[in-house]
């Protein structure tokens, strides 16, 4: 197409009307800009918000996901007593392999305890106490040392059987906390509970009353029907 043809009137009108369909153009594309601003604002505000949120929320699982969760509770603990003779002869246990180690370092072990002490004015208040420690271990005629482990205040034979070989004294940190692991384990639980019951038997038997909660029967009978 060329223009030579179109009188110079037609193309000069035809420029003006290109020119002004751009200006139009222009301003219609400006005000629907304008139009649309507000809205085009609260989208983003609200985008912004919820990624917020989902951003707070991702980060809180993600926290969450680091945790390793339980169905135990303190009162089901409490309640067994099978776990509660188990703890308290590894706490013991973990008092003699500290013990053992400060032997081997040449160095004195205080075995220290919390009790109640009674107040020069009157009530009692929490003291930190020393108190005799008394080693589970001991050496035979040949110079290698043994342990004898005790519950409370009675041996404790485990299948019978009065003591456990450790050989070098060096050796003993090492064979306590074997026997801890398996007393944690659950696997001497029938031996504990057997003398937790004959302590209480014995107390007992001075009394002529039942003596504590310490399960130790309820344990034994409860490992027997398990063929524990």
């Amino acid at each position: 197409m060329t223009l030579a043809r179109y009188p110079i009137t037609d193309i000069a009108a035809l420029c003006i009307f290109v020119r002004n369909s751009r200006s139009v153009r222009r301003q219609h594309n400006q005000k629907v800009e304008k139009d649309i601003q507000p809205d085009v604002d609260l989208i983003w505000r609200g985008y912004r918000l919820v990624a917020g949120q989902e951003h707070t929320r991702n980060n809180a699982m993600s926290n969450l996901d680091k945790l390793s969760f339980s169905t135990t509770s303190k009162k089901a603990e409490a309640a067994q007593p099978n776990l509660v003779l188990r703890k308290k002869m590894a706490a013991s246990l973990a008092e003699q392999i500290e013990g053992a180690k400060a032997e081997l370092a040449g160095q004195p072990f205080v075995r220290e305890k919390q009790r109640w002490m009674p107040k020069e004015d009157g009530g009692k208040e929490l003291r930190t106490v020393q108190s005799a420690f008394r080693k589970f271990w001991f050496t035979d005629t040949q110079g290698k040392v043994l342990i004898e482990l005790r519950f409370g205040n009675k041996p404790l034979p485990i299948g019978g059987r009065p003591s456990i070989m450790v050989g070098e004294l060096a050796n003993l940190p090492a064979v306590l906390t074997t026997i801890r692991d398996a007393v944690l384990a659950g696997e001497i639980d029938v031996d504990i509970a057997a003398v937790a019951e004959s302590r209480k038997s014995a107390r007992r038997g001075k009394t002529g009353k039942p003596v504590g909660n310490g399960g130790g029967a309820a344990a034994k009978a409860m490992f027997m029907r398990n063929g524990k």
